[in-house]
């Protein structure tokens, strides 16, 4: 949705800093004994909202670089970012929003991934599955356009690892959509 990159207000702004804030801390919780650290944006976007501010993406990544600690978290642990973005215009734009970012410190890894997050991470557990591993912890960002969650899926990941989810779900669009649906038993409005 284009509209959605043109503003960027208080929604934005709260669920950024809620990331910031928690990665600050997180990233030195995992990164002194972890020695594999990951982060997944599943609806990546562009980068970048018009009026200047990063996406979650970018601001996840700048994070790190930013960090105080970040000399002695490289230093034990790789940090893996995996960025997933549905639409091939959004990914081009936030693999420019990336390379103006380069070069990336040594354990610092940057992939990004056109498609279907839920199918990427399925096919991901399916890899673990088959090799008879686990995840590095991970934080899963979950921050779809739309109210399509696979709940079974998240919960799968949930046991692969070390796994954190933060998921965005937008209640106002929510609430609005059960608010229109009749209760369960009560016949439907006539227009």
């Amino acid at each position: 949705n284009p509209a959605y990159w043109e503003q960027y207000g208080p929604f934005q702004h709260v669920k950024h800093e809620l990331i910031r804030c928690y990665l600050n801390g997180w990233y030195p919780k995992l990164g002194t004994w972890a020695r594999r650290v990951l982060y997944v944006d599943t609806h990546a976007g562009r980068g970048r909202h018009e009026s200047g501010e990063p996406g979650s993406p970018v601001l996840a990544l700048q994070t790190l670089l930013h960090h105080s600690y970040r000399e002695k978290l490289l230093h034990a642990s790789e940090f893996n970012f995996l960025f997933i973005e549905r639409d091939p215009a959004n990914l081009a734009a936030l693999e420019a929003e990336l390379s103006q970012l380069k070069p990336f410190p040594a354990r610092v890894n940057v992939e990004t991934s056109e498609g279907d997050a839920f199918e990427r991470l399925s096919a991901i557990l399916n890899e673990l599955r088959r090799d008879r591993a686990q995840m590095a912890p991970a934080f899963l960002f979950v921050d779809p356009y739309g109210f399509k969650i696979p709940a079974g899926l998240l919960g799968d990941l949930m046991k692969a690892g070390r796994v954190e989810l933060f998921i965005n779900v937008m209640w106002r669009e929510l609430d609005m959509l059960v608010q229109q649906r009749p209760a369960p038993g009560t016949p439907h409005a006539q227009t």
